[in-house]
C-alpha cells in the first residue's frame, strides 16, 4: 500500500479586518480562508495533515515530525525581518523534509532592496528603489519620485501602487 506522507502546515487563520492597511505592521500574514483552502485541499488530495499556528507550537511536537513534510511558506507571524526563515531553519536544523525556499533565500526575498542589490551583481535589470526610514527620508525623496510608483514595505510582503503624490503626515 502506498502511504502518502503526513504534510505538516504551519499558518495562521487570521481574519482580515478593516484595521488592516498599507500602514499596518502585520501585512504578511495566511488568513483564514487561504489556510483552510491549503489544508482542505492536501486533504482532498489524501494527504493526512497536521496543522500548527505558530512555529512554536510546531517545535513543541517537532518528535512526532521527523517524518513528515513541513509546509513552510505560510506563516507570517509578528512583524520581524526573519519570519520567513524560521521554519526552514529549524526544518534544515532537525533533518526534516520541507516545502518551500531554504533560509538563505525566504531571507534575501523578505528584504526587497537586497535582493535588487543581489540581482544586480548578476546583470539584471532592476528599477530604482530607495530605503525609506524615517518621515525625513521620505520628504527629501518625494520631489524626486516619478509616478506611478510602487511602495512597498522592504520586509513585508505587500505594496502599495501610488498613481498620484500621496502625502500622510
Amino acid at each position: 500500500m502506498n502511504m502518502k506522507p503526513e504534510i505538516v502546515v504551519v499558518a495562521e487563520k487570521r481574519e482580515l479586518h478593516s484595521k488592516i492597511n498599507m500602514y499596518s505592521e502585520e501585512l504578511d500574514f495566511s488568513s483564514l480562508t487561504v489556510t483552510t483552502d491549503i489544508i482542505n485541499a492536501l486533504k482532498y488530495l489524501g494527504y493526512p495533515v497536521v496543522y500548527y499556528d505558530s512555529p512554536s507550537a510546531f517545535m513543541q511536537n517537532i518528535a512526532c515530525h521527523q517524518t513528515s513534510i513541513v509546509f513552510t511558506n505560510l506563516w507570517g507571524g509578528h512583524h520581524s525581518r526573519n519570519k520567513r526563515s524560521f521554519l526552514p531553519a529549524v526544518c534544515e536544523a532537525n533533518d526534516i523534509k520541507y516545502i518551500g525556499a531554504d533560509a538563505f533565500t525566504q531571507t534575501l526575498c523578505q528584504n526587497k532592496y537586497l535582493s535588487k542589490l543581489y540581482l544586480s551583481d548578476y546583470n539584471f535589470s532592476i528599477p530604482r528603489a530607495k530605503i525609506v526610514s524615517n518621515k525625513n527620508d521620505l520628504e527629501s525623496i518625494l520631489p524626486l519620485v516619478f509616478y506611478p510608483c510602487v511602495i512597498k514595505p522592504n520586509d513585508e510582503g505587500c505594496s502599495y501602487t501610488v498613481n498620484h503624490e500621496y502625502r500622510r503626515f
